[in-house]
């Protein structure tokens, strides 16, 4: 919960992108942030899940609501930046986020070994 409150901070800060970086030519760097952002938030989740709840119920469903939270989580952050003068939203950033999100919950079973 902590890390998508950070999330949401951090994406609402205003970024200038007068430089365009991108990461070995072909990937726009704030692209990769939001990619890395949601993925330890998936995998944050994700573990949460699988230590909070025992239950089996829960445990079937961990992936469902950590992707559901994610994708939440990347809609109200895009949403949000409407709000500002300096951010708009992003299509291509919610599908960073999405695929960031698919990434991390990937990551939990590879660490896991689930």
């Amino acid at each position: 919960m902590l890390w998508g409150l950070f999330i949401c901070l951090l994406l609402l800060l205003p970024f200038e992108d007068k430089d365009y970086t991108y990461v070995f030519g072909i990937i726009p760097f704030d692209k990769l942030v939001h990619f890395v952002l949601f993925s330890f938030f998936a995998l944050f989740t994700r573990v949460g899940w699988a230590k909070w709840y025992r239950n089996d119920v829960f445990v079937r469903k961990a992936n469902s609501w950590t992707l559901i939270e994610g994708v939440g989580l990347a809609f109200l952050t895009e949403t949000l930046q409407q709000f500002t003068y300096y951010r708009t939203f992003s299509w291509i950033d919610v599908a960073a986020d999405i695929i960031g999100a698919l990434f991390g919950m990937l990551l939990f079973f590879v660490i896991y070994k689930i």
